[in-house]
């Protein structure tokens, strides 16, 4: 095994590819073979070189892949980076130890491989699955309710039980909602119950301490590669912190297309194509001094959910404005790094396919600067009285690279904003490029003045 090994590696050498220990600096950024590098990934695996080459020409620079060489060398031989999920991450036995431990020394020397991924969503899984375990033993009980046959004195009793029950569960008071729930249970002759939505978080630690095990299994094997958890768009801080606390790198999947008052992914008040922002800055929030990388939309709910019968699809796809929305309102909130999921789904070529990968292309054009180190401290925003509300609705994120200075600017309010940014008096009289628009500005006293439609986003390039 180790003389192929070691062919495959010759071989890459000679593809141009050579190891690439990985890093990250101060600031977040991952450092691939001593480069800085704003990650642009997918979580669409390239089961053949056509995507692969695909992927890589679109911009995409980090790709996930199976724990196996193929995978890998595909990866590779496409100048692609790749990660590697670690499904047995968890170390909960001296044999599943041993099996991680030697699954990070077969790869971990790999020239394709920059990251390992913790389980995905491992935190809120612990409530989540016990929540649907709950859902499934509530129907059941409702439907014992329905068939009781009983006296009118148990009838009434029943009755006055269920509504309380209905209320707790309904308020969130599950404890109080098991202990009638088992009265219920004993009124029409059903087991009692064994498992509790109410004692989730006793879940909590045991899982934190498998992972912290398989955390340090994992870096006495290969000290070079990152750790990087992803969460869902759930959790309270202080748990969320303290998961984080393993990582190298946190984030979340945010899924928010398309917009209505029921839409399910975001729970913050934040529900529209800024709460990518919004839990962006959570995420940093949760973890200080790491970076978050964030997982957005590579697809319609539609695309991974049965439509109605006969009915028409309602949850579409993104549109490339919300795409390039999204994402820009991860970067300028702090993200390190985007990647996509759900592309997996979607029929290649389609209008979507090719809007995203164009969203992908103009982030690769614009690589040197995102993954340049942060000028905001040198620049500053201020919003142009309006009649609106949306005076702090304007983010702004400055770089610099090579002596040309670029502006990432998102407004994340619904109505249009002028606003006048203000930059080192050196660049006065600057000529400023707008990105892929015919309109330029001039660096004026200091100030470079310009306006966004409601959601809107621009890139502004000194010349």
């Amino acid at each position: 095994m180790k003389k192929v090994f070691l062919a495959v590696c010759l071989s890459l050498t000679a593809l141009g590819v050579s190891a690439r220990p990985t890093a990250l600096d101060p600031d977040g950024l991952l450092r691939l073979d001593g480069k800085r590098v704003f990650i642009l990934g997918l979580y669409e695996n390239a089961k053949d070189g056509a995507f692969a080459q695909e992927a890589a020409e679109a911009g995409f620079n980090l790709i996930r892949v199976n724990p196996n060489q193929e995978d890998l060398d595909r990866a590779a031989a496409h100048g692609l980076q790749a990660w590697i999920p670690l499904g047995g991450l968890p170390v909960t036995s001296g044999a599943q130890k041993e099996s991680l431990r030697e699954l990070v020394e077969k790869f971990k020397d790999h020239p394709a491989l920059a990251v390992w991924e913790a389980p995905d969503e491992a935190l809120w899984n612990v409530w989540w699955t016990r929540l649907n375990q709950d859902q499934v033993r509530r129907r059941a009980v409702e439907a014992a309710i329905q068939k009781f046959v009983g006296t009118p004195e148990q009838k009434q009793k029943l009755e006055i039980l269920t509504a309380s029950w209905r209320r707790y569960h309904g308020s969130g008071r599950y404890a109080l909602a098991e202990a009638v729930e088992n009265d219920i249970r004993a009124l029409v002759g059903m087991a009692p119950l064994t498992e509790r939505l109410s004692d989730w978080r006793e879940h909590l630690e045991p899982l934190y301490q498998q992972l912290a095990a398989g955390c340090d299994t994992v870096r006495s094997v290969d000290a070079r590669h990152v750790i990087w958890f992803n969460h869902a768009p759930r959790n309270s801080l202080s748990d969320l912190a303290r998961f984080g606390e393993l990582a190298d790198i946190v984030g979340c999947d945010i899924y928010p297309v398309p917009f209505g008052p029921f839409v399910g992914h975001s729970d913050l008040p934040e529900r529209n194509l800024p709460s990518v922002g919004r839990y962006t800055q959570r995420m940093i929030q949760s973890a200080p001094g790491k970076p978050a990388w964030m997982v957005l939309q590579g697809f319609g709910w539609d695309d991974i959910n049965e439509s109605p019968a006969g009915g028409e699809p309602k949850n579409r796809r993104p549109t490339k404005h919300e795409t390039r929305f999204m994402a820009y309102d991860a970067i300028v909130n702090g993200a390190r790094g985007l990647l996509y999921w759900g592309t997996f789904a979607v029929e290649k070529p389609s209008a979507f396919w090719s809007e995203l990968k164009s969203v992908i292309s103009e982030l690769h054009r614009l690589q040197p600067f995102l993954s340049a180190p942060d000028a905001t401290g040198q620049v500053t925003l201020t919003v142009e009285p309006s009649s609106g509300s949306g005076e702090n609705s304007v983010r702004l994120m400055a770089k610099e690279h090579e002596g040309r200075w670029a502006f990432f600017i998102v407004n994340e309010a619904p109505e249009a904003l002028a606003f006048s940014i203000r930059v080192p008096a050196f660049l006065d009289g600057k000529i400023v490029s707008v990105l892929d628009e015919p309109e330029t500005l001039t660096v004026a006293g200091g100030q470079i003045h310009y306006g966004l439609p409601g959601l809107g986003v621009s890139v502004l390039m000194t010349e």
